[in-house]
């Protein structure tokens, strides 16, 4: 039984809670236990490391542009993109970025993983 995988689902279909935030510069400050349990694993941890080396290579550029789309103003954007697991298996998936409410003026925001396949 697997329950907690199951709470992965619904949070990650949710989107509403942050999984990870990154700063300015694309690079993890915080993650959640979801994200270590999907992400990590029992690898290195994510933390200060570019959210970009976590994304296909051949989708980086979804991704830049997502981002980019949030400092011209966009209060969200979603990326879809192929994900690295803890595994080292490529999955589907959304991350969507969102502004961080309190940081209006800072280009800081919170990347949600929305679903992964």
């Amino acid at each position: 039984m697997m329950p907690f995988r199951t709470d992965i689902g619904r949070l990650a279909a949710d989107g509403s809670a942050p999984l990870a935030r990154t700063d300015a510069d694309g690079r993890v400050i915080w993650r959640n236990r979801v994200f270590r349990d999907l992400m990590e694993g029992d690898g290195p941890s994510r933390l200060g490391r570019p959210l970009r080396e976590m994304v296909e290579p051949a989708d980086r550029g979804i991704v830049e542009a997502a981002v980019t789309g949030l400092s011209g103003g966009a209060i969200h954007a979603d990326a879809h993109v192929r994900v690295r697991r803890a595994d080292g298996t490529w999955s589907d998936g959304v991350l969507r970025f969102r502004r961080t409410p309190r940081f209006e003026d800072r280009p800081e925001f919170l990347t949600v993983l929305l679903r992964l396949a």
